[in-house]
């Protein structure tokens, strides 16, 4: 599937040392579960970001007649579990992971709807915990309950970055350093 493909990707990178990895643009669901009885997000199924890794648009600098991006990438989860994530940077207290980038990707955190017909949220787009020097450049993230869960992290980048919120929390910081430059967090928070 389209989510193990991704992630044979990303292992292929980190067995050499790190790299870029160009996505075709479209949609690609993954299946960010939790793990079984886990009270923190970033379970067993999320992409799994390791350090100098970079994902991006392949042709992200291809625009329309308006100059705007012709072309998008979009994560988009496919679990039915709310404490889920799209992607996990995991490091631990001896091993954090560093210098990862994520531009220009689109994130839709919509997982179904409840018995009335509300809409349900994936927990987060990103979960990390233990990292350093990562970047978010150019990014829209939709729905999320904790759309950025960052923690024991430093010199965490969101640059010109969109962040809608539907009753949680743009960024959720714990122990972290995150710097904020032209991102916008709307919505209902």
């Amino acid at each position: 599937t389209t989510h193990e493909a991704l992630q044979a990707a990303l292992d292929y990178l980190n067995a050499n040392g790190g790299g870029v990895l160009n996505v075709t643009p479209g949609v690609y669901t993954i299946n960010g579960t939790a793990a079984t009885g886990s009270t923190t997000v970033g379970g067993v199924n999320a992409l799994k970001l390791y350090s100098n890794i970079t994902i991006k648009p392949w042709l992200s600098g291809i625009r329309d007649v308006d100059n705007n991006p012709g072309t998008s990438v979009i994560f988009k989860s496919s679990s039915t579990e709310e404490n889920a994530a799209i992607i996990s940077i995991y490091g631990n207290d001896v091993d954090a992971i560093c210098n990862v980038n994520l531009i220009n990707i689109k994130f839709d955190g919509v997982i179904g709807v409840d018995t009335e017909g509300n809409p349900r949220y994936c927990k987060s787009a990103v979960f990390m915990k233990h990292a350093k020097s990562c970047n978010i450049t150019k990014c829209e993230f939709k729905y999320f309950y904790a759309t950025l869960d960052i923690r024991d992290s430093h010199n965490v980048y969101v640059d010109d970055s969109i962040i809608v919120v539907n009753d949680g929390t743009g960024i959720a910081g714990v122990n972290s350093s995150i710097v904020l430059s032209d991102a916008i967090i709307t919505g209902n928070y």
